[in-house]
């Protein structure tokens, strides 16, 4: 059995261009690349997206050392200097090159991520073409399987997974190009793709053993090509490529350990996490991971759909099994058998990072590859052929529709709050400068868990609450005896209950930005004073008095727009202004129901007051499908005069919000009551300004 590749010139141009428009189209029409392009870290892993921003912004403005990669945590070499590595970090040297150009611009680092995507769907198409001759049953075929939730979200992400794979199906296309025309040099850029994939993420190196596999097969007797057929028909001679890029990426990670080992930081996680070692790596059994990947990653990595669909993929395989291209099905069977292998050493990873599933895609690739090409083969002259192209074709329809309602959940629902709680740190980032935070300043940033998410957007290198960096009075303390000069303190008045170390810390204010708090941390005095000021835009407030009908659920408004709900829960045994609250609890959670319109580049405050403090019940913004978005907080300080605890939440709605209106509430979900009073709406836009202080 033949191969039998076309010519590569047999897919025109005009087609070719074709599927760049589809797969543009389909990027950023139902999957919204447009909306994110010019956007910063946020979503899922936003910690470690925000790493890799990191890597490429300190190579921009420190010098451009190749060989000296940095992020802006100070953990490493005692907490002074930020000095780590990874994954070769030279797509974020490119990044830095082009800020070069363009200047620091988040559109330069997704816009290069979203041109390998394309390049890498391209690849995946062309390989389907040239082993079915359907142009219509490739784009169902090439992209059905890329065009996952998974890897569509990392696509034009910070993240290296997306290029990895992408680079690692270039590699595929030159290796099946090289088997047509027999051209040596195309044989070593297949080694250089596999070669960029496995250096940006070790996962890619399946696709290089598989290849090896096949290589050996060939070695001890086996002919692989068909038709009597071998692959390497010069086996030393195409061995060599394969071995510089082995010996090349392992140089590197030698490298990596030993820079990492210099800097005595083991911040970049270089080893392996076993199914047999699960108790230690991720704090959990092997069958609440199991259960964790089902319930959580599993919907963004397989659909029902795509389960009934991988279903029907092997039911054909077991069917045709006499007449699979013997390549291809050695091709399956070894990325399969590299895909469970490294599942197996690194198994305990997939608890938190859904990241690590992107490469293992080859696999599911190569599957239906083998498939589609012996359908084609046997079937193409039947009529049924023409019932299974409208088949895979719905299939691929329906993934991308699905795939895009999965992305809207990364941005628009809980999976993004991390990036909305620091909505203030994002407003502030501009002025920092002219408030005379100097760029060799050192920062400490509150209460940011991550290594760099609110010190990459400052631009400042310093310490969050990694590591136990600033987590009490002593290691506050430390960071400022090694440079440390500002305190970033978000939603301050949470915090300031939380962490009452900080008060010591907070004698110098230089700025205030909605619950944001800056402070000067080094005993000197600052001369410029951050302020805000509030252009009112929208105001409600109410309390249980407002009620119109006692006994119903509705209350009224001088807004006739804006709807209320109580009900029954009002109560007059407890108040904070005037007689009345109201009592929410297992027979009442909801309670201030407002509808409002979401106004753009506007800042949403929602709040309330309840007691007691300790009592269940929060505040909630929501959409009008509380699936697209839902946040919540019952955070907030006390009034230690009155025993009330004021809970607020804040939401900063830009242009990219997609919501025409939004739902207020108060809302209690356990089996306790609370007394809710005095819920205020206000929706504002602020004026910030720096000010010369006054110093005595």
């Amino acid at each position: 059995m033949k191969l039998n590749l076309r010519n590569f010139h047999s897919l025109s141009r005009l087609q070719a261009g074709l599927v760049v428009i589809v797969i543009i189209a389909l990027l950023f029409i139902p999957f919204k690349y447009y909306n994110l392009l010019n956007s910063p870290p946020q979503s899922t892993h936003l910690w470690r997206q925000s790493d890799c921003a990191s890597l490429a912004l300190n190579y921009y403005q420190d010098g451009m050392q190749f060989f000296k990669p940095e992020i802006h945590n100070q953990h490493a070499d005692g907490g002074t200097t930020g000095y780590a590595t990874s994954e070769n970090p030279y797509l974020y040297y490119i990044v830095a090159s082009l800020y070069k150009v363009f200047g620091h611009n988040y559109w330069v680092f997704r816009g290069l991520w979203m041109v390998i995507f394309v390049f890498g769907l391209l690849a995946g198409f062309k390989i389907f073409y040239w082993h079915t001759k359907s142009f219509v049953i490739s784009i169902a075929g090439g992209l059905i399987v890329l065009l996952t939730p998974v890897v569509v979200y990392y696509g034009n992400n910070f993240l290296p997974d997306a290029p990895a794979l992408m680079f690692v199906f270039i590699g595929w296309l030159f290796f099946f190009k090289w088997m047509q025309k027999d051209n040596y040099y195309l044989l070593f850029l297949t080694a250089l793709f596999f070669m960029l994939g496995a250096l940006l993420k070790v996962t890619a190196l399946i696709s290089f053993f598989s290849l090896a596999g096949v290589w050996m097969l060939e070695f001890v007797g086996f002919k692989l090509r068909g038709s009597g057929q071998r692959v390497f028909v010069n086996k030393w001679k195409s061995l060599l490529p394969f071995a510089i890029t082995f010996i090349s990426i392992l140089l590197w990670y030698v490298w990596a350990w030993n820079y990492n080992s210099i800097h005595s930081t083991k911040y970049f996680s270089m080893r392996t996490c076993p199914v047999w070692n699960i108790s230690s790596c991720a704090n959990c059994s092997f069958s609440e991971l199991l259960s964790q990947i089902r319930i959580f990653w599993l919907p963004h990595l397989l659909g029902k759909h795509m389960q009934i669909f991988y279903i029907i993929v092997i039911g054909g395989l077991v069917f045709y099994a006499k007449k699979l291209n013997p390549l291809l099905v050695t091709l399956s069977v070894f990325t399969f058998l590299g895909s469970i292998s490294y599942m197996a050493i690194w198994f305990a990873a997939f608890q938190d990072h859904d990241y690590y599933f992107v490469n293992l895609f080859i696999f599911p690739f190569f599957l239906v590859l083998t498939l589609f090409e012996v359908v084609t083969r046997e079937l193409k002259t039947f009529k049924i052929f023409n019932f299974l192209v409208v088949l895979f074709v719905s299939f691929f329809l329906y993934q991308a529709y699905y795939t895009s309602i999965k992305q809207r959940d990364r941005y628009r629902g809980w999976m993004n709050e991390e990036h909305f709680n620091f909505s203030d740190i994002r407003v502030v980032a501009p002025l920092i400068d002219e408030l005379g935070i100097e760029k060799n300043d050192r920062i400490v940033s509150i209460p940011d868990r991550t290594p760099n998410y609110t010190l990459y957007l400052l631009n400042r290198k310093g310490w969050t609450l990694l590591y136990n960096q600033s987590t009490d009075s002593a290691s506050l303390k430390s960071c400022i005896d090694r440079g440390g000069k500002f305190l970033f303190v978000s939603n301050f008045p949470e915090q300031i209950e939380k962490r009452p170390y900080l008060k010591s810390f907070t004698s110098e204010l230089i700025g205030v930005v909605n619950n944001l708090r800056i402070f000067r941390i080094d005993g000197m005095l600052h001369k410029k004073m951050l302020i805000n000021t509030k252009d009112t835009i929208m105001s409600i407030r109410c309390g249980a008095e407002s009620i119109a009908y006692p006994g119903t659920d509705l209350m009224e408004s001088n807004l006739n727009q804006f709807i209320f709900k109580g009900g029954n829960a009002i109560s007059d045994e407890k108040s904070l202004t005037e007689a009345k609250s109201l009592f929410i609890g297992p027979s009442h959670p909801f309670g201030f129901t407002v509808r409002v319109p979401a106004i753009l580049q506007s800042n949403l405050s929602v709040s309330a007051w309840k007691y007691p403090p300790e009592a269940p019940g929060m505040v909630a913004i929501s959409a009008k499908n509380a699936n697209e978005l839902f946040v919540t907080s019952d955070e907030g300080a006390v009034d230690f005069k009155t025993g009330w605890k004021r809970i607020e939440r804040n939401l900063q709605i830009d242009n990219s919000f997609k919501f025409d209106s939004l739902v207020l509430f108060v809302w209690n979900n356990k089996d306790e009551y609370a007394y809710i009073d005095d819920f205020e709406v206000l929706f504002y836009r602020n004026k910030l300004k720096v000010i010369e202080k006054e110093i005595k």
